[in-house]
C-alpha cells in the first residue's frame, strides 16, 4: 500500500492521502513508520494542504541519513524546514534547509528544485533580495521540461526573476490544474499572482482583470486586503487616484494587520497625498510608512541566513571533529587493549597446549593399557566362551550316554560322579544352563522370557535346551521326560507362537527374535 500510495503522490496527491490515512501505524516496522509518514506530508504539500500543521520530520530525516537513504533524508528534512518557515523558525528552517541541499542526491532534479525555490522563499521573507534572485534562478536551472507537478513554483520563481510572460504560463497551468481539483484558494492565489506579472506590464488591463477574478475565490480577508491593495496600487500607477483611494478604502488596514500590509497601506497613501501635492498629509503617511517598513524588515532580518547556515555547518564540523579525535583515541586505546589481549591468549594457548600436549600422551598411554586390557578381556572371554561350550558339550555328552541303559554307560556315569562329584553332576543346573545360553548365544533366555510372556518356564527350558543343540532323546533324558512328552510340550510351543505344525522351532524363534 506503501508504493501505491507514492505513485499517486504527484497525478493524485488526495487519493493517496485517503490511502496512507488508511494504513495502520501499529503493524508497522520502524523504516515503514518513517516511509508513511514522509509520503504523509509529501502528498499534502503536493496538495496544496499547509504542512506547518504536522509535527516536524526531524526524526524521520536523521533515520533516513543513518540509514544512507540521501534522497528521503533531503526530503524529510526540506519538508521540516516549509514548516520552521511557515512557523516563522527562520532558523531553523535556514539550517534544514541547507541539511536537504547537502543530502539531496545531484541527479535528482526535482527535489534540487524544491530546495532552491524554498531557499529562495526564505531569503525573500528574510530580506535579502540578491540571494533570494540567485535562489530562484537556481531552482530555475534545476527544473526539468517533464516536470509538470511544480508548475505553481516555476511561476513563483520566473516571477521573481522578472520574467513576467514565462510566469504567466506556468501559473496558468498551475491555474487550470487548481480548477480541476476544485481548490479555490489556490484558483485565487494563481490569479493574483498572474494579475502581479501583469501589472509589472503595460497591459493592466489583464492585471486589473485577474486580482478581480482572484477576489471571487478567496474570502480570506487577508487576503481580499492583499487584491484591494494591489488594485490600489495598479490604478496608482495609472494616475486614476480616485479608483486607487476607493480599493485602499476597502482595504480597511488596521493596526492589526501585518507590518507588511500596513507598510503597503501607507506607502501608498503617502503617494496620493504627494501626488494631490497634500504634502503635509504625505509626511504623516510617510513616516507611518517607514515606521511600519522598517519594523517589518528588522523583524525579516535580524541575521543573514547564510550566516546562520555557516555557523551551523561550522558547529557541527566542530561536533564531527570532536567525534573524530574521540574515535582516535577510542582506536589508539583499543589498539593497545588489542595487543595486551593478545600477549595474554599467546600466553594463555602456549600454556594450554603445552596442558593439552600432556593430557595428550597420558591419554595415549592410557589407550595403549586399555587396548591391552580389551586384547586380554577378548582372550579371556574367548577362553570363557570355550570352556562354556565345552561344559555345554560335556552335559550333551553325558546326556547322550544317560538314555542309554548301558551297564558300561551306567558304570562310567557312577565313576564321573565319584570322581567329580557336585562339580560333574548330569543333572542340570538352570540358573548355570540359562547363563551359559545367554552369554553364548545373545541373551537368548532373557529375550525369549520378554517377547513371549506365554511361555511357561518348562517351555523356556526346551527351547533353551534346543538353542544349545540337544536333541530330542537327550532332551527327554535331562528333563526326566519321555520323549513323547518333548514331542507333546515341542507342539504347544508352536501352538502358542502360532507356529505350523511341523514347522522347526529354533528356526521361527530366531526369526521372531530378530525381527522385534
Amino acid at each position: 500500500m506503501l508504493n501505491q500510495a507514492a505513485q499517486l503522490i504527484y497525478s493524485s496527491p488526495q487519493q493517496a492521502l485517503k490511502l496512507l490515512d488508511s494504513i495502520s501505524q501499529k503493524i508497522l516496522k520502524r523504516n515503514a513508520r518513517h516511509n508513511l509518514y514522509l509520503l504523509k506530508v509529501h502528498a499534502a504539500y503536493e496538495a496544496y494542504q499547509d504542512i506547518s500543521v504536522y509535527p516536524p520530520l526531524s526524526n524521520t530525516a536523521r533515520y533516513f541519513q543513518q540509514q544512507g537513504d540521501s534522497t528521503k533524508a533531503g526530503w524529510a528534512y526540506l519538508f521540516t524546514g516549509i514548516m520552521d518557515s511557515k512557523n516563522g523558525y527562520y532558523e531553523k528552517a535556514s539550517i534544514n534547509l541547507s541539511e536537504a541541499k547537502e543530502n539531496a542526491p545531484r541527479q535528482d532534479s526535482m527535489l534540487l528544485f524544491q530546495i532552491h525555490y524554498h531557499l529562495g522563499e526564505l531569503y525573500k521573507l528574510r530580506r535579502d533580495q540578491q540571494a533570494s534572485i540567485e535562489s530562484y534562478q537556481k531552482a530555475i536551472e534545476y527544473h526539468s521540461p517533464q516536470n509538470k507537478y511544480s508548475n505553481y513554483e516555476m511561476g513563483d520563481c520566473l516571477l521573481n526573476t522578472r520574467q513576467y510572460a514565462a510566469a504567466r504560463t506556468y501559473y496558468k497551468k498551475a491555474e487550470l490544474n487548481a480548477l480541476n481539483l476544485q481548490d479555490s484558494v489556490n484558483v485565487a492565489y494563481l490569479m493574483l499572482q498572474i494579475g502581479i506579472s501583469y501589472s509589472n506590464t503595460p497591459n493592466t488591463a489583464n492585471a486589473i482583470l485577474y486580482t478581480h477574478n482572484a477576489l471571487k475565490y478567496d474570502p480570506n480577508p487577508e487576503f481580499q486586503k492583499q487584491g484591494y491593495l494591489l488594485l490600489s496600487e495598479i490604478y496608482l500607477h495609472r494616475q486614476q487616484l480616485d479608483s486607487a483611494r476607493y480599493y485602499l478604502k476597502k482595504a480597511s488596514v488596521s493596526t492589526d494587520d501585518s507590518e507588511k500590509l500596513q507598510a503597503q497601506y501607507y506607502k501608498q497613501l503617502y503617494q496620493i497625498a504627494e501626488l494631490k501635492k497634500d504634502y503635509q498629509s504625505a509626511l504623516n503617511h510617510y513616516k507611518k510608512y517607514t515606521t511600519y517598513i522598517t519594523d517589518y524588515q528588522l523583524n525579516k532580518t535580524e541575521e543573514r541566513i547564510d550566516n546562520i547556515v555557516n555557523r551551523h555547518h561550522q558547529k557541527k564540523w566542530q561536533r564531527e571533529n570532536r567525534r573524530l579525535v574521540r574515535q582516535r583515541m577510542l582506536l589508539v586505546n583499543g589498539s593497545l587493549v588489542l595487543a595486551l589481549l593478545f600477549i595474554l591468549l599467546a600466553t594463555y594457548i602456549g600454556i594450554l597446549l603445552k596442558k593439552r600436549r600432556e593430557k595428550y600422551l597420558n591419554a595415549c598411554q592410557m589407550i595403549e593399557t586399555l587396548q591391552h586390557l580389551c586384547q586380554e578381556q577378548n582372550r579371556c572371554q574367548d577362553k570363557f566362551k570355550e570352556l562354556l561350550l565345552n561344559k555345554l558339550e560335556v552335559s550333551k555328552k553325558l546326556a547322550f550316554i544317560s538314555s542309554y541303559p548301558h551297564d558300561k554307560h551306567q558304570a562310567f556315569l557312577k565313576m564321573y560322579n565319584e570322581i567329580l562329584g557336585d562339580i560333574g553332576q548330569t543333572d542340570l543346573n538352570w540358573d548355570e544352563l540359562y547363563f551359559t545360553i545367554n552369554y553364548l548365544y545373545n541373551n537368548f533366555q532373557q529375550k525369549l522370557k520378554d517377547k513371549f510372556p506365554s511361555l511357561n518356564e518348562k517351555e523356556i527350558q526346551l527351547c533353551c535346551l534346543i538353542r544349545g543343540g540337544f536333541k530330542t532323546d537327550e532332551i527327554a533324558f535331562v528333563i526326566r521326560q519321555s520323549v513323547y512328552s518333548i514331542h507333546k510340550r515341542k507342539t504347544a510351543i508352536r501352538k502358542k507362537l502360532g507356529m505350523d505344525e511341523r514347522a522347526d522351532i529354533l528356526t521361527i524363534i530366531l526369526s521372531l527374535l530378530d525381527n522385534s
